[in-house]
């Protein structure tokens, strides 16, 4: 008899632990272990439902079930099933009641498993639809939150860009004057050092030609004279010596004075280079004075715009 109950329990968890588990384990060991604690002698009821309960909490169940609830619903089976096998003279009544039983509780814990997926199932499509629905609320107002936050911005552009342009023309009239008259003087020491600068080219090239030419002059004169020496010593009793002596004292003459001519060239141009220079460090000074004048009252039209803007932002 003992063989037939635990056949008949062996059955029913089987049959039970394969429609809540969610995959095809062999459950041999299980339902061995679970034989173990349901027949001890030695533990009382509640341990024994804390020790199912440990079996089933290792077990992957297609739902999360109340592992209590389900460790009490296995220690009444076998119970039940032990108080049928007791009355044994009404086997064959009792028989047909215990498998309407078993049918009936295994129907009941499959609609109620069923139930409770549908449910679970159900409230999880509510939670996506609930929580796609708060994402877009939070886009919504995040892309209206950034709208607003570009209409000020255009808003404070448009008013900074009014006050700049006030400022700009506020300043035109006294500006132009200014400029006018940095170019004025920048044009002036322009042609001023473009007609020195020519005139002192002009006289270069001027000395310079003469130069030539008296050289040219010079050694024609040389020549002459060598040649009308020589004809001459034909004739007459000059020797070649004071020929030669003479021709060559009025070479060193004429070297003399070409090398003080081209003294007199270089330091010109090295009066003129020097002219130049200064004229160009000046102009340089000039020009840093004017733009650090110039960016001065840049930074003054801008720092007079944003005070115009900040009062006008308070005001409002």
């Amino acid at each position: 008899m003992a063989e037939a109950l635990s056949s008949s329990f062996d059955q029913w968890i089987r049959s039970l632990l394969n429609e809540l588990q969610s995959n095809d384990a062999d459950m041999s060991d299980f339902v061995q272990y679970l034989m173990g604690i349901v027949t001890s002698d030695s533990e009382t009821d509640e341990e024994k439902k804390v020790a199912i309960a440990e079996l089933l909490a290792d077990l992957d169940l297609k739902h999360d079930h109340n592992i209590d609830n389900l460790s009490q619903q296995i220690l009444d089976r076998w119970y039940q099933l032990q108080n049928t096998n007791d009355h044994n003279s009404n086997s064959n009544r009792n028989h047909i009641v215990i498998n309407k039983d078993d049918d009936a509780i295994n129907n009941a814990l499959i609609n109620a498993m069923n139930q409770m997926e549908s449910t679970i199932k159900q409230q999880k499509q509510n939670n996506d639809h609930n929580s796609n629905k708060f994402h877009d609320d939070i886009a919504l107002k995040k892309h209206k939150s950034q709208h607003d936050h570009n209409i000020d911005n255009l808003s404070q552009q448009i008013l900074d860009r009014w006050y700049q342009l006030q400022n700009t023309n506020d300043h035109n009239s006294n500006s132009n004057r200014n400029h006018t008259g940095i170019n004025k003087d920048d044009d002036a020491i322009n042609n001023a050092l473009i007609n020195a600068m020519n005139q002192m080219e002009s006289t270069i090239k001027q000395q310079k030609q003469n130069n030539d030419h008296n050289s040219n002059k010079f050694h024609d004169d040389i020549a002459l004279k060598k040649h009308k020496s020589q004809v001459l010593a034909k004739y007459s009793e000059i020797s070649d010596e004071e020929i030669d002596y003479g021709i060559e004292h009025e070479t060193n003459d004429n070297d003399l004075f070409q090398n003080t001519n081209a003294q007199v060239i270089e330091d010109r141009e090295k009066k003129t280079r020097e002219l130049q220079h200064e004229t160009h460090k000046k102009q340089q000074e000039k020009n840093k004075i004017d733009a650090n004048s110039q960016k001065q009252k840049d930074d003054e039209r801008k720092k007079k715009a944003q005070q115009r803007a900040q009062k006008q932002e308070r005001r409002r």
